[in-house]
């Protein structure tokens, strides 16, 4: 039996559900809707009260009628919503929350929550640059035919939470020949983010080639500190050695630490051909003062979290370190320190 709300308690029966989610109170501000244009789902929110005004049937237009700094929200319908440029995220404590359930690895050929690309030279599908932001339950792709189309996300903002997103790049035969390509991409000032049961990457549409990762730390020298992937998928499809899941671009663009904790990686390889070398690679071997922990995760498809030859003590840490026992079922070859 459907539940049938009256109009004068939509808003309230929204608020309800909403600010424990989000955590914030009575801090909350105004609240934007997107659907798709002319389906069930838009005149269901009109017929709940909702004014043309505040319903928005892409991202990029909802979120240009968002505050900076005051807790507003967007809620997406379930829907495909196409961008042709990428989304600016750069308001502040600005929050976006999918409708259709926990974002269990759809793509945006599947009918779900999701907003994707398919526009070439669009460099990421969303850019966030807010600081202490939310996302939660919907997906997000770059499908561009482009090497210059380099992630699903960059997360170049500080304190921000991702619950239930999932993130796919190196969708393309374009994309997966370069090794700046991504499915999340975190920049320099993407300090102390959480990112919780959320999918990272994808393996079924090709073969990545050039060595990189669907999570690569890019740019910075001496930057990116104290993130925490908790819970989380990471998919990739390659029978190339060489490529990894995780891949640092610079000498010294992480700092502190970055833990992974209960996550599992996951490699195909066609016919189970190719095992890949490690999960994490990067451009140049010594990286300081920065501490990559792995804690109760598994994988499949490598042969090692980190290679002997890449995992080398940096100035003032190591680079990889464990609690997985060194050649054990869940984790591998660990050629770590059995510790985090």
């Amino acid at each position: 039996m459907a539940i049938v709300l009256k109009r004068r308690n939509f808003q309230p029966y929204v608020l309800n559900w909403l600010i424990p989610k989000l955590d914030v109170g009575t801090a909350i501000g105004k609240i934007f809707y997107m659907a798709e244009a002319g389906t069930a789902m838009e005149q269901k929110l009109k017929d709940n009260g909702i004014p043309d005004s505040e319903i928005y049937h892409t991202l990029t237009s909802a979120y240009a009628a968002t505050t900076t700094g005051q807790n507003d929200v967007i809620l997406i319908a379930p829907g495909l919503y196409v961008e042709t440029a990428s989304v600016a995220a750069n308001h502040s404590n600005t929050h976006i929350v999918g409708l259709g359930g926990p974002n269990t690895n759809n793509d945006y050929t599947m009918a779900g929550t999701h907003i994707y690309t398919v526009t070439t030279s669009v460099a990421s599908t969303i850019n966030v640059t807010g600081n202490h932001c939310q996302f939660h339950n919907f997906g997000v792709s770059n499908a561009g035919a482009l090497a210059a189309n380099l992630a699903a996300v960059a997360n170049d903002g500080y304190n921000n939470f991702f619950k239930s997103v999932t993130m796919q790049g190196i969708m393309t035969s374009q994309q997966i020949a370069v090794a700046t390509t991504a499915s999340l991409i975190m920049e320099a000032n993407a300090h102390n983010s959480l990112f919780d049961d959320c999918v990272i990457g994808q393996n079924q549409w090709g073969e990545r080639t050039a060595a990189g990762g669907h999570l690569l730390f890019s740019g910075a020298t001496m930057g990116i500190a104290n993130n925490t992937f908790r819970n989380c998928l990471f998919l990739s499809g390659s029978s190339t050695p060489g490529v990894g899941m995780i891949h640092f671009d610079n000498v010294n663009n992480v700092d502190r630490m970055q833990l992974f904790d209960n996550c599992h990686f996951d490699n195909f390889s066609p016919d189970y051909a190719v095992l890949c070398t490690s999960i994490v690679t990067k451009t140049v071997q010594v990286l300081s003062s920065a501490n990559i922990g792995f804690r109760n995760c598994s994988s499949n498809g490598y042969t090692s979290f980190c290679s002997a030859a890449q995992n080398v003590s940096g100035v003032a840490g190591s680079l990889v370190g464990s609690n997985m026992t060194a050649g054990s079922a869940n984790g591998g070859v660990m050629n770590a320190a059995n510790a985090v």
